[in-house]
């Protein structure tokens, strides 16, 4: 860190670690900007595609989601069907065989009734764009530079990319040792 502890410092530590020093320091301001240029040549063209991709996984997600459940409310309608059937073909005076049936057939219209529930808690839940929110999501993509250099782009999210797009990053100096080059 900087002198406040507000800019970024880069420094290889070199023998450091055994006494000896650090073989080259410099600010990171400078090179932080040139990779974020480099970072936007190759991601600004994806942002379009990307923020479209997010768009069919939210709506793919909750769809997938809601199909399991609806899978498991048929199957569920079935046992429960079963089971009444099963509890309705009982000699009435047999009570301890009749009991065991109607619990079970109480039971699957419990789990019924909590997989509706679901269903319905997440009906409520679902979120889905509106046309307004969905032109800003593609806009977004349109524009990735512009919110990549905005002040409302957070800087743990820029290092996240940092660290998922880059490697390594190897920086020489002159012979002078006045100038970076990378």
């Amino acid at each position: 860190m900087g002198g406040r502890g507000t800019n970024a410092r880069y420094l290889c530590k070199g023998d450091y670690d055994d006494g000896g020093q650090y073989c080259i320091g410099f600010g990171g301001s400078s090179v932080d900007r040139r990779v974020g240029q480099e970072i936007l040549k190759v991601i600004a063209p994806l942002g379009v595609e990307a923020s479209l991709r997010a768009l069919d996984e939210l709506s793919a997600g909750d769809a997938a989601q809601r199909a399991a459940l609806s899978s498991k409310l048929e199957q569920l309608a079935y046992e429960a069907k079963k089971a009444f059937e099963q509890y309705d073909a009982v000699d009435a005076r047999n009570r301890l065989a009749a009991s065991e049936l109607e619990r079970r057939w109480n039971e699957k219209l419990e789990e019924i009734e909590a997989v509706k529930q679901r269903l319905s808690s997440q009906d409520a839940q679902r979120y889905s764009l509106s046309p307004e929110e969905e032109i800003r999501v593609r806009s977004m993509g349109d524009h990735f530079a512009q919110v990549w250099q905005s002040d409302h782009s957070p800087p743990t999210l820029k290092k996240m990319i940092f660290r998922t797009a880059i490697e390594e990053i190897i920086v020489r100096t002159d012979q002078d040792k006045r100038a970076l080059s990378w």
